[in-house]
């Protein structure tokens, strides 16, 4: 066993990450590493790389060098991990409830237990926002204003049974 401990071990550790598009150099020698417990944001100017070095750890994008571990595995899978991107993944037409709930379900077609859904939905928005979870739940998307749609996003991401959220 070695002397680090898990509360200093990398949960997760992207190393000299590359990526090219066609001709273009995004990433060269990129590295991010994160232990269980910490929160980290990405700055920069546009065309950084901070999307597609978030894409490429959650597995949207394939990446040309280096490596990737969670927990000391090696190329983890997406569902290790879950992501609010910047870019709502939204339907407006659907309840909150609905937005946080179906994409998580196992299989498409399944039947949808309503009462399931409200209560992983609510437990999961009061997470981030009590007042939103009590009173939205069965509105659609479209009626919440940005903040609140933003909260839906992390919501669905805090319910989604990710080891990295």
């Amino acid at each position: 066993m070695t002397q680090e401990t898990n509360a200093t071990a990398f949960v997760l550790e992207a190393r000299d990450i590359e990526k090219s598009f066609g001709a273009t150099q995004v990433l060269r020698g990129a590295n991010l590493r994160i232990r269980r417990g910490e929160i980290h944001a990405l700055l920069g100017g546009n065309g950084a790389g901070k999307s597609t070095l978030i894409r490429i750890i959650y597995g949207s994008h394939r990446y040309d060098g280096g490596s990737i571990s969670i927990d000391g595995g090696l190329d983890p899978d997406a569902k290790a991990i879950a992501v609010v991107l910047q870019e709502l993944a939204l339907l407006p037409h659907l309840s909150v409830a609905e937005n946080i709930y179906l994409p998580h379900r196992k299989r498409a077609f399944a039947r949808l237990s309503e009462a399931e859904c409200f209560a992983e939905a609510r437990a999961a928005l009061a997470l981030v926002d009590e007042s939103l979870a009590a009173h939205a739940l069965d509105w659609p998307v479209a009626r919440l204003d940005l903040h609140e749609r933003q909260f839906v996003e992390i919501a669905r991401a805090l319910s989604s049974g990710a080891r990295l959220r």
